[in-house]
């Protein structure tokens, strides 16, 4: 019987997350990390925002530079996953919510490099109301209750003192406008009765919260039961299909 594997040590993943970091800096990719990644824990994929023309720039260094890896286009609405190596690259082509990812902007998220802070965590290289707006929404429209998520706990720790200043930054209201239009002071409500109350949650604020994305229009309502449905689907039939690189297509 096969002993089990040792669990990763901290500079051991950093090593493994790294390399896919540099692959991106190599070949001059924008990408945006969407959540931070916590070295203490184990890491099994990375989540990052990239341009399609950028996805494609990276898979065809992978490719030059005969890189192991494979990929899949997401059962999620504008995603595309990439295993390099023991890694997953999680990449959305846009800034994109819900669990298949239909609810998606055109508008850019703040490209950057990551840095480590408190010795175990990479975050994106960007001004913290920006960290802050997309670790937020992702908590409240990705998620069935923001406990669900592995950041959840760091979410805490940095912005249990000073989410009023966050949530009260112009880009953080420019998003909020942005995702639930005329409901924008009923979500801001529940999002600030949620922090002030000590990041204690139920599950239906983000019922709530989703609803009110649902309720701006019609075509978003009856999008939203497509791709569900579509998701549910295309779930059960493409889960892990992943190709080698050297089939993708430029």
């Amino acid at each position: 019987m096969s002993s089990p594997l040792p669990t990763p040590t901290t500079v051991s993943q950093e090593m493994r997350v790294r390399r896919v970091f540099d692959l991106m800096d190599q070949c001059q990719a924008n990408y945006y990390l969407l959540r931070p990644i916590d070295l203490h824990e184990e890491v099994k994929d990375i989540d990052v925002v990239m341009p399609m023309e950028d996805v494609n720039l990276l898979i065809a260094h992978l490719k030059t530079n005969n890189i192991q890896a494979t990929y899949t286009t997401s059962i999620a609405e504008n995603s595309i996953a990439i295993m390099i190596g023991d890694m997953l690259l999680d990449v959305k082509t846009k800034i994109c919510f819900f669990s298949s990812k239909f609810y998606a902007f055109e508008e850019a998220p703040p490209y950057a490099g990551v840095k480590k802070i408190m010795g175990h965590v990479l975050i994106p290289d960007v001004k913290d109301e920006h960290l802050f707006t997309f670790w937020a929404l992702h908590l409240f429209l990705d998620k069935q209750n923001p406990r669900d998520s592995s950041s959840y706990h760091l979410f805490k720790d940095f912005y249990e003192n000073n989410w009023k200043e966050m949530m009260e930054s112009q880009y953080a209201q420019g998003w909020h406008r942005l995702i639930w239009g005329n409901f924008t002071i009923v979500a801001r409500r529940k999002m600030k009765g949620f922090m002030s109350a000590g990041f204690k949650h139920a599950d239906e604020d983000n019922d709530f919260l989703k609803n009110l994305v649902l309720s701006r229009h019609t075509l978003i309502h009856m999008k939203y039961y497509f791709e569900k449905y579509k998701y549910g689907i295309i779930r059960r039939i493409k889960r892990n299909l992943f190709k080698p690189i050297a089939t993708y297509s430029c």
